[in-house]
């Protein structure tokens, strides 16, 4: 269609993924049903399919994300165009990757530009990171192996905070890729944001950050007891390397505070970090 301008983002390194070595035979990309199915919702898709890459097959997933004809009408009568979340995610993971955050690696992402300027199709193709799924290993592990996970989770979130990354991650979003038994690798594997840009780091924006982790590791059925959000703190606090390093005690202050104000607030009651437990596991260690 002459109206639609199709746009390529090819990674070299995956070029003999694609047939000739060139990409503009695979549009089927953009909205056609290959692969497994994994995850749908209107407008979107994630699927696994499989590219030969260095003489062997290698996984990858492909997010496919469709705009509805009322967004298109909504922005030709109002002017409000609506942002394609796989070119947001692409972008994002760039900036992580630049900043020596494991992600995912994209091996080509693209979109539909009605008009030039218009979003109407995008997709993310991204290798596949072998490891074990960390919400897996929190589930079934024991008090020591949730800990041990936390302890990871919170290390990881130290290094995002530090360069302002505030969308908060939950345990879903990531990939163990190394031995459970030693010092948990992690890598994140989903990064959907609004706005694809880092923020100033803060010390409040920093407490809401670890906040929202928790709710919606609470929303997502996996209750954290007193003593593995701790595990948490350690970790979160010792892998902070920039000029901000908060006591036990402060951090867990402001991260209980910023929970109240940002939940209590809203009656969210089962979001609330038990605060009478850490009170009486801080006054032990006194």
């Amino acid at each position: 269609m002459m109206f639609i301008k199709t746009v390529y983002h090819l990674n070299q390194q995956f070029n003999q993924c694609f047939q000739g070595g060139g990409i503009k035979n695979n549009v089927e990309f953009f909205k056609a049903p290959m692969g497994k199915l994994i995850a749908s919702e209107p407008g979107q898709n994630v699927r696994f399919i499989k590219l030969p890459l260095d003489g062997q097959e290698t996984g990858f997933y492909l997010k496919q994300n469709f705009i509805r004809p009322k967004a298109i009408k909504r922005f030709l009568l109002k002017g409000w165009i609506t942002p394609l979340w796989t070119t947001q995610e692409a972008i994002m993971t760039e900036i992580l990757a630049k900043h020596d955050i494991p992600v995912a690696t994209i091996a080509i992402w693209g979109e539909k530009l009605l008009f030039g300027k218009i979003p109407v199709g995008g997709f993310m193709l991204t290798r596949e990171i072998v490891g074990e799924e960390v919400v897996d290993m929190f589930e079934t592990g024991d008090l020591k192996q949730r800990r041990h996970v936390l302890y990871a989770v919170g290390a990881n979130m130290a290094k995002l905070a530090e360069i302002g990354f505030y969308n908060s991650p939950r345990l879903r979003d990531y990939i163990c890729t190394s031995d459970s038994s030693k010092k948990l690798e992690l890598a994140i594997i989903d990064r959907e944001v609004r706005v694809p840009e880092l923020q100033a780091f803060s010390e409040q924006g920093t407490y809401d950050f670890i906040s929202r982790s928790y709710w919606k590791t609470v929303k997502n059925g996996h209750p954290v007891k007193a003593k593995e959000f701790l595990s948490f703190i350690n970790g979160f606090i010792e892998a902070l390397e920039g000029r901000w390093k908060p006591s036990k005690s402060e951090l867990l202050a402001g991260c209980l505070q910023a929970n109240y104000r940002l939940y209590a607030e809203r009656k969210q009651i089962a979001a609330l970090i038990d605060a009478s437990d850490f009170k009486k596991i801080m006054l032990k260690r006194k």
